[in-house]
């Protein structure tokens, strides 16, 4: 029961990751390479000659990917329009709010129109795009809810006057099928896993913001651990920290229910931040949990 408990309260606090999102490119930890060729295509567009329309920010889970999107929105003074494949599979929620974005002018923070021939701009950000895939039920039925999301994205990128990313933890999931034109369509930017080091230094900063007095063994075991997921890296530091302003090697005890955790909590942030019933019932479904303890 304590333990769950501190699951609840882990999550009804602020969220560290948010809280310590990068706000600029000039932030994300690792990647450089990935970020310079992000900013290369964002100057092409602000330029007006962009050779791609999209880019896809391909790599694994927690590498930095999404906030390097919404960090280079807030760098260039994009306003950031995002689309996640929990909430929209399927080809009439894309059209609907990735088409219309794509295909409509900007206004700025003042409620001004700029134009698009006169460099006003807006990110379109389809995240987990690689879930956008046609499939079958076990039951045999067609499930509907996919179908025809990927070409609906091939059509908006041909036709868009704004700058859009779509982001992936499989590339060959989203190219495989009717996403093969996406090659031809997009420019591939991988993010890889960062050093542990890069994490240490994001976790000691986290550290002296939040007054934790931090033994630097315990944080480079966390860094170590994490193997390259920094979203995970700083959930363990939170959770250990939910009740203690001292950080030492015995705190790490803790992470002995990590891998049990980690998948509990990503299953509270996927019911968290969808409104289909259908996926909260199947993420509740797929932990060896009982749900009256969840």
């Amino acid at each position: 029961i304590l333990k769950y408990s501190r699951l609840v309260i882990f999550y009804l606090m602020e969220d560290w990751t948010e809280k310590y999102r990068p706000e600029s490119l000039d932030e994300i930890v690792g990647n450089e390479r990935a970020v310079t060729e992000l900013k290369r295509w964002a100057d092409a567009w602000n330029r007006g000659n962009p050779k791609k329309h999209a880019v896809i920010l391909s790599g694994s889970p927690g590498t930095g990917k999404t906030s390097s999107a919404l960090a280079l929105a807030k760098d260039y003074g994009w306003p950031a329009i995002e689309l996640n494949t929990s909430d929209a599979r399927n080809a009439t929620k894309i059209k609907k709010v990735a088409t219309f974005g794509a295909i409509n002018e900007t206004f700025d923070n003042n409620g001004s129109f700029v134009s698009s021939h006169k460099g006003g701009r807006k990110l379109i950000v389809l995240d987990e795009a690689d879930n956008l895939y046609e499939k079958i039920k076990d039951n045999g039925k067609n499930d509907m809810s996919d179908k025809g999301g990927k070409r609906a994205i091939i059509d908006t990128i041909k036709i868009t006057k704004q700058p859009i990313i779509l982001i992936v933890n499989d590339y060959y999931n989203l190219i495989k099928g009717s996403g093969e034109n996406l090659k031809r369509t997009c420019k591939l930017i991988k993010f890889y896993n960062p050093y542990p080091n890069s994490i240490f230094g994001l976790l000691k900063r986290i550290c002296i913001s939040e007054g934790i007095t931090a033994d630097l063994k315990a944080l480079k075991t966390i860094s170590d651990r994490c193997k390259g997921d920094i979203r995970s890296a700083v959930n363990d530091l939170q959770s250990i920290c939910l009740d203690k302003k001292q950080l030492d090697m015995q705190s790490l005890n803790a992470l002995g229910y990590r891998d049990k955790n980690k998948i509990i909590f990503d299953a509270l942030r996927d019911i968290f931040k969808t409104r289909d019933i259908q996926n909260i019932k199947e993420s509740v479904s797929n932990l060896d949990e009982d749900p009256n303890s969840v």
